[in-house]
């Protein structure tokens, strides 16, 4: 299934429990205004990487999970973060299994097999990515979001409701938000306002005029938007 350029699935405040996960810091960058640290962290038997950037800021700061689209390295999610700075939110973007790709009829026979497919096994490492969040002393835990790009818009909503389209009605009271480029050239409109649709409310669908396949500039105001409404 596609779903659109970019997906808001919102937010974890109802989610009471934080498993303790065991963080590794592996390089700490600091700026005027931010410091980026690159961390790693045990997901089943994968260990994910990610760039944790927090804004500077002397009171706990709500924050995002980055899921980049698919054969994007966690760097490519630091241009977004770096807005979401700008905007008070810190963020989390991790390097996905396989760079976020998925082979179906792989995963299919591990299925049949009565083994966990790698789909679900990415998944889990999103909402490890929750966790890691919600035991940061620096962070909002009752203030955490999903922001996925392309496939890991498809990541972001699974993460929030378990499955896109089939499991939709999962996600209230979690907020869906989508932004899709009217020039996409590889997931057309259609397909993710079909995938809207069938989400309940609260939901909000931004059809954007500018960029192509990703994020882009026309989504920046939305964002905020919706962001502010999220962590309000």
């Amino acid at each position: 299934m596609k779903v659109s350029t970019t997906v808001i699935a919102s937010n974890f405040r109802t989610c009471k429990n934080i498993y303790k996960v065991n963080v590794s810091v592996l390089k700490t960058e600091s700026g005027s205004n931010y410091t980026l640290e690159t961390i790693s962290f045990q997901s089943k038997d994968y260990t994910v990487e990610g760039l944790l950037r927090i804004p500077s800021s002397e009171k706990k700061v709500p924050a995002v999970v980055l899921l980049p689209g698919a054969t994007v390295p966690k760097e490519g999610t630091q241009g977004l973060a770096q807005i979401l700075s700008g905007m008070g939110y810190a963020s989390l973007g991790i390097e996905q299994r396989n760079r976020g790709g998925v082979n179906p009829q792989y995963d299919f026979g591990l299925f049949k097999d009565g083994k966990e497919p790698v789909e679900h096994k990415m998944v889990f490492d999103a909402l490890r990515a929750v966790d890691v969040l919600k035991q940061d002393t620096r962070i909002d835990a009752n203030r955490i979001a999903v922001i996925g790009e392309s496939n890991g818009g498809r990541f972001a909503i699974i993460a929030a409701a378990i499955d896109p389209d089939t499991y939709l009605n999962s996600l209230p009271p979690r907020k869906l938000v989508m932004m899709h480029s009217v020039n996409d050239s590889i997931i057309p409109m259609e397909l993710a306002e079909n995938t809207f649709r069938k989400a309940k409310e609260p939901k909000m669908f931004y059809k954007i005029v500018t960029g192509n396949h990703g994020f882009s500039e026309g989504m920046r105001v939305p964002l905020e938007i919706e962001l502010r409404l999220m962590f309000r």
